[in-house]
């Protein structure tokens, strides 16, 4: 696999900093570093929430590192809920089958559900 210089996957082993983890040497990225399995499977909802959620960070997920992002993996049982959060990033919320009610408030205190 040919790798150029803008591969940024990190080395786990450091510590990490605000931007992230030290970026690995491009000779040394393998497709590994691009695959994150952490999704697959069934996921168990028997907890007094309801869910389950699966986090992808740059920890788990090398190719994340550097980009700001994560993603999740969230299962719920009939009436399962995630309790009310804040943090700073965005999210995107991809419902593969069943309906849910999500919302969030704006930063001039508007509240959309």
């Amino acid at each position: 696999m040919s790798m150029n210089s803008t591969i940024v996957s990190g080395i786990l082993d450091l510590p990490r900093g605000p931007q992230g983890y030290a970026s690995k040497d491009s000779a040394k990225v393998t497709t590994d570093d691009f695959v994150y399995t952490g999704f697959r499977g069934e996921k168990t909802t028997k907890n007094v929430f309801g869910n389950n959620v699966t986090l992808a960070f740059s920890d788990v997920f090398p190719a994340f590192n550097g980009l700001g992002i994560s993603m999740a993996r969230l299962n719920f049982a009939i009436g399962g809920v995630v309790l009310v959060h804040s943090h700073r990033t965005s999210e995107v919320l991809i419902l593969v089958k069943g309906s849910i009610i999500a919302g969030f408030i704006d930063t001039n205190n508007t509240v959309y559900y």
